[in-house]
Parts: structure tokens; sequence; C-alpha cells
């Protein structure tokens, strides 16, 4: 059983197949702002603001489906392949239409940071404050709370 697969599919370096994007929600406080900052503190992640002003996490990561090497690529699974792959359009795709350069991009922690100092202005260091404060409170709280016991092994225990 042969796969038909579109001239432009088979000299394409396969950019969508190396990566995912999640839609975020706009952050809209500190909190979630350090949320987008945790995200940032992994490998592969970076996060976006396109040209309509959405918000997309994007995670590197290359499709386990995905063979070849050079301009040469293909799907394993082309036939079957999973839906969001089935609504890529090759007339519609980054290889047809380039890729046009987001409005915003960040790839690090201190570069969420800087645009979260400069989108909260004063409202920053105060809400940053509160939220270690809080997280302190909490992790005292969990300090006290009884640690749980460790169960006895019958193997342990001879008389």
């Amino acid at each position: 059983m042969g796969q038909t697969i579109h001239p432009r599919c088979r000299t394409c370096p396969a950019g969508c197949c190396r990566y995912f994007c999640l839609r975020l929600a706009e952050p809209e406080t500190y909190e979630e702002l350090d949320e987008v900052r945790w995200f940032l503190a992994h490998r592969g992640v970076t996060v976006l603001i396109d040209h309509d002003g959405e918000w997309w996490l994007r995670v590197a990561g290359r499709c386990k489906w995905l063979v070849g090497r050079g301009r040469s690529w293909r799907c394993r699974q082309y036939a079957g392949r999973p839906l969001p792959c089935r609504r890529l359009s090759p007339e519609r795709c980054e290889q047809a239409l380039g890729r046009a350069a987001p409005l915003a991009e960040f790839t690090s922690p201190d570069e969420i940071e800087a645009y979260a100092r400069e989108a909260l202005g004063e409202r920053f260091e105060l809400a940053r404050r509160r939220l270690e404060e809080l997280a302190d409170r909490e992790a005292q709280a969990g300090d006290r709370a009884p640690k749980p016991r460790k169960p006895r092994s019958r193997a342990a225990k001879k008389n």
C-alpha cells in the first residue's frame, strides 16, 4: 500500500515535526507571568506572542515518527498520522508561506521577568514580595506537618 505524499512535502525540512505549540491564556498577573517564567526554565521551551496577540508555548522535540536526513524527511505513520498533522496543509504550511516572525519571543526566565517588570510596573515588586512571603509561609507550614510514618517491615521483626 503506497502513500500519496504532496510534492512540497517531499522536499520539506519537516519544521512542523520538530516542535509543537500550545495556546496560553495571556498572562495578566504576576502569578501568571511567574508560571511562564517557570516554563522557560525548561530546555526546549519558548514562549511566543503572534501577530494576533495570542500567546503560545512552543516545545522543541522531534516527532518519533519522523525519519530521514537533510531535506529528505518522511513520516513513518503518514497514512495513520494524528489529526493535528492531517490539518496541516502543504499550501498553507510554514514551508509554503514562510514563517512570520512573532511579535515577541521569550527563551529564558530573565526575558519574561523583564517583560513582567515592564508590563506590571510598580505592581511587579509588590506582587513578587507577596508571593514569596506566601510561599515561605506554606513551606514553613509544611515543615510543621506530621511526617508520614515509615511502614514496619514484617521481615525485620524477629522474635
